[in-house]
């Protein structure tokens, strides 16, 4: 098979789990040297998919192919992929650098080689003055950072991350970005999965957003955004007017969600915002009460599937 600037072809995978599917159909191409994020919420499959691709689940139905030389070998193919599982895989009682020395061993590094891997990785996860601490001495940020680290030991050329911020602090999310971020400049190919649409838009080429084991739209957060019917939406504070009215009011110019502490409408292509206006003023909702915002990755999320990106 010759290298393509594809490196990574699912096709149309399935998987379910008794009579709950957690991939249906599933396909997706990934570019070389690409950040492409999967967003969803818990229990869209995106973890199921990463367990596919590392081997640790067979699909039900469907094909992965690695695009490189041999790569429809899954079993050779994988020994280039890095994998950081959204669960820590450490060993607590053992040193850092032990850690990642014997999951250096696993992937076949000796010697110098071995050395300057683990070094190195003390390096990424800022951890060097940490390196004789014990695994269980460390904060939850600093396990995650030398989990990612001992994904990267051997250099692959795809890295599988699965949701690697869960439960961090804000220091730490943000060294586990920077490290993806040079990752990324440095030419490797990432797969990410989050349900964290700040992520995806600071982090990832593409995003693929996925709910309930299906590929719902693929594309730049740009491109993604063009999706949706409406360039703006406006924020109503909850006050005298019951949803119900506000329905009524509105309804005949768009769509009216409720977004917690406030009302989200959506104005129909076409609509002139000034008519909007006029008709909450008349209604006795002031000015002040009204925010426009652009609308995100969650706003498109919520348009696709009818419900929240973190339900």
């Amino acid at each position: 098979m010759a290298v393509t600037t594809t490196v990574l072809q699912i096709e149309a995978v399935t998987k379910t789990y008794g009579a709950t599917p957690a991939l249906e159909a599933f396909s997706l191409d990934v570019r070389r040297g690409e950040f492409l994020g999967l967003l969803g919420p818990n229990g869209a499959g995106k973890s199921t998919l990463m367990l596919i691709l590392s081997g640790f689940l067979r699909p039900d139905a469907g094909k992965i192919v690695f695009g490189w030389e041999g790569g429809e070998d899954l079993a050779k193919a994988r020994r280039r992929l890095g994998v950081v599982p959204q669960e820590i895989a450490l060993y607590d009682d053992l040193p850092a650098r032990t850690n990642l020395r014997i999951f250096g061993e696993l992937q076949g590094l000796r010697g110098s080689a071995l050395r300057e891997a683990v070094e190195d990785g003390l390096k990424r996860a800022r951890l060097e003055d940490r390196a004789r601490h014990p695994v269980k001495e460390l904060s939850g940020g600093m396990k995650r950072r030398l989990n990612l680290a001992a994904a990267l030991l051997h250099r692959p050329e795809i890295l599988l991350c699965d949701e690697p911020t869960v439960g961090v602090d804000p220091q730490a999310r943000q060294v586990i970005y920077q490290t993806l971020e040079e990752l990324r400049a440095e030419g490797m190919t990432i797969l990410y999965t989050t349900h964290y649409m700040e992520e995806a838009r600071r982090l990832c080429d593409r995003v693929a957003i996925i709910d309930l084991g299906r590929l719902l739209a693929l594309g730049t957060v740009s491109e993604l955004l063009e999706m949706l019917p409406f360039e703006e939406e406006m924020l109503l504070r909850k006050g005298s007017l019951t949803p119900g009215a506000l329905e009524g009011l509105l309804g005949p110019y768009g769509n009216l969600d409720d977004a917690g502490e406030h009302l989200a409408f959506r104005p129909r292509a076409g609509c002139p915002l000034s008519k909007v206006f006029s008709l909450l003023e008349e209604a006795g909702i002031p000015s002040r009460g009204v925010t426009l915002r652009q609308p995100d990755l969650e706003t498109l999320f919520l348009h696709l599937t009818g419900h929240q990106l973190r339900e």
